[in-house]
């Protein structure tokens, strides 16, 4: 079977190495994958790639480039791809489902809901950002949330798409927002049990500190994702209540870096309030690999 897979820009996170497996995974079970992505793909993931289209135009040596869209938009590009390949089925993540509509597509199509904006839209007025930042992010958020469910509305209607949620909660939202029931299914994310497995505490740990130069003393509590929308803040204040409350000796590991420097400083200012500077290690950039070892 030959599979279109349209994919977000291949950097780190949940969507992006949800991508990169299902790439691997459908490779090796011998389907066709032609592969459609506007930021450079890493070699070890191309040679899972049977074409692999540069929707940004960037000069690599994947095994073959038929087109070069440099001076044309996304839609165009992949426009361009659906008229002069032919595909069984085309699979995409999120609003990109939008390019199911083009004229040149009669096959299957799947666009995978990695979430909804629905709780953030809900509960932003809470978010600890200066009034200005708040207000600049509420306005593209709210945006960005209507512009996503009217592509969902529209997609369920036509007869060869379907979304998968990726969780039950995803589907209840989208069908809250009127996308058609029946065109919403749940499949939760699967795990590459190969790498993430169980595995030696102690020796886990003593890596992790040789490597970064740290000392876990007693529990330690991790956090992934240093942001507002990952709740930083609440787990911060609910350290200082555990620190308050059981007097528990734990070190908290939070990974990720906040591109927001005001949030950054409001969860650093949380951190002095509470008197937790001697209990809390902040690891900015972690490479996957090493996230078994932190789990």
């Amino acid at each position: 079977m030959r599979i279109l897979h349209i994919v977000p820009k291949l950097g780190t996170g949940g969507v992006e190495n949800v991508a990169k497996g299902l790439t691997k995974f459908w490779a090796r079970m011998g389907h066709e994958i032609i592969l459609a992505c506007s930021s450079p793909v890493s070699k070890q993931l191309r040679r899972f790639v049977h074409s692999y289209y540069s929707l940004s135009g960037a000069r690599l040596a994947p095994p073959k480039i038929p087109f070069d869209f440099r001076a044309q938009d996304l839609t165009k590009a992949i426009s361009e791809i659906l008229r002069k390949e032919k595909i069984d089925v085309l699979i995409t993540h999120g609003s990109l489902v939008k390019f199911s509509f083009s004229r040149y597509i009669n096959s299957p199509c799947f666009a995978i809901v990695h979430g909804t904006y629905a709780n953030e839209v809900k509960f932003m007025r809470y978010h600890p950002l200066p009034p200005s930042l708040k207000l600049r992010y509420i306005a593209r958020l709210s945006s960005t949330f209507a512009h996503e469910m009217l592509t969902y509305f529209i997609a369920s209607r036509k007869g060869n798409v379907n979304l998968i949620g990726v969780s039950r909660s995803t589907k209840e939202e989208l069908v809250k927002y009127y996308v058609k029931k029946d065109r919403v299914h749940v499949l939760l994310n699967g795990v590459d049990k190969a790498f993430f497995k169980p595995m030696n505490k102690d020796h886990a740990r003593s890596v992790l500190e040789d490597k970064h130069q740290l000392v876990l003393r007693d529990s330690v509590l991790l956090h992934i994702g240093m942001n507002w929308r990952k709740g930083t803040h609440i787990f911060i204040k609910s350290l200082g209540l555990l620190k308050k409350l059981e007097d528990k000796k734990f070190t908290a590991l939070i990974i990720g870096k906040c591109p927001v420097s005001a949030f950054m400083d409001h969860v650093k200012k949380l951190i002095r309030i509470y008197g937790l500077e001697d209990q809390i290690i902040c690891l900015e950039d972690v490479p996957d690999e090493e996230m078994p070892l932190i789990y």
